[in-house]
């Protein structure tokens, strides 16, 4: 009696309706949430859950192929244009690459997964400029309105942030930056790039508040593509900064400054350093991975007690080492 109210229960045949109508949909949207959600987790036969839900969404793909020609017949017959489907596919295909990671992920392989996150990327980037664009065309005024506000930020942005960066490096290694060319455009660039994936990502939220109401289904996959890229970039440049700027000063150190100082007769030298100077009383040294530390020194060319050669070093700042994405 019980099990015949419940078959004749609105919200029970609406249920049955969509699993009967939509079974590849469903698979998907289970093997995607389950895998995020495992990410978090931590319990036993959890890769061979995550295989055998693999293994069961691409049978689905065999036995539902009715599910299969409707999203291949929706992304065919997309109005709007060529700017539409390859939008669309693109966006579809980021989808794909970003469940993949995260089942690599889950089951053990970390640097398969955080490869996966560079087309992911591509992919989510190149559909989000297409559909920007098609926006752009069909006269969105939100859109038009944040095209023409935004190289006129960017610059004010790349302004602030160089001048930050001037002012951190001057207090790091008591040294002005502009005597270092080479280091001085990425070191620069680095923080521009770290304070522009930080505001991006709320920017991104307001204009999707703006024209969510305008976005077909499909554009609606490409945006949500699109927060979960900013988030993941705010969520990177906030952890991962320091990464970023002992990478860059690693690279242009090693390219610009001298593997060696002088003293007099005195010759300076450690692999894990780097010299700004030649020939003079005092050298700005750039040292990496030194007893797990890296930052800033000073050394100053004197005589000892007895007129020889020496010379006496100064710190001037020094971190821990960042961790190099082993998270």
């Amino acid at each position: 009696m019980i099990f015949d109210k419940i078959k004749k229960c609105p919200l029970y045949i609406m249920i049955f309706d969509k699993i009967n109508k939509y079974p590849l949909y469903i698979m998907i949207f289970i093997f995607l949430v389950g895998n995020v959600f495992f990410t978090a987790k931590d319990f036993p036969f959890k890769k061979s859950i995550c295989v055998f839900f693999l293994i069961l969404t691409l049978v689905s793909f065999v036995f539902f192929r009715k599910n299969v020609r409707e999203v291949v017949d929706f992304h065919s017959r997309l109005e709007g244009g060529n700017y539409e489907k390859i939008s669309a596919i693109v966006s579809l295909l980021s989808w794909v690459v970003f469940s993949l990671s995260i089942f690599f992920i889950n089951v053990g392989f970390i640097v398969i997964a955080r490869w996966l996150m560079l087309p992911f990327a591509i992919f989510v980037i190149v559909s989000g400029a297409l559909t920007f664009y098609a926006l752009e065309r069909d006269g969105n005024k939100v859109i038009i309105k944040v095209k023409s506000l935004f190289f006129g930020g960017v610059s004010l942005l790349y302004f602030i942030t160089a001048a930050y960066a001037e002012s951190y490096f001057l207090q790091a290694s008591n040294m002005d930056l502009s005597t270092s060319p080479l280091l001085a455009f990425w070191w620069k660039l680095d923080f521009f790039i770290i304070y522009f994936f930080m505001v991006l990502q709320p920017i991104s939220y307001i204009i999707f508040i703006l024209i969510s109401k305008e976005l077909t289904t499909h554009r609606l996959m490409v945006f949500f593509g699109v927060l979960m890229l900013t988030a993941m970039l705010l969520n990177g440049a906030s952890r991962w900064a320091n990464n970023s700027i002992v990478l860059f000063l690693d690279w242009t150190t090693s390219s610009e400054w001298r593997s060696f100082a002088t003293c007099g007769h005195l010759n300076i030298s450690d692999p894990r350093e780097r010299y700004f100077g030649f020939n003079t009383e005092k050298y700005n040294v750039y040292f990496s991975n030194r007893e797990g530390q890296w930052g800033f020194e000073e050394i100053k060319c004197t005589k000892d007690d007895e007129g020889q050669d020496s010379f006496t070093r100064v710190l001037v700042s020094q971190s821990d080492m960042p961790k190099w994405f082993k998270e």
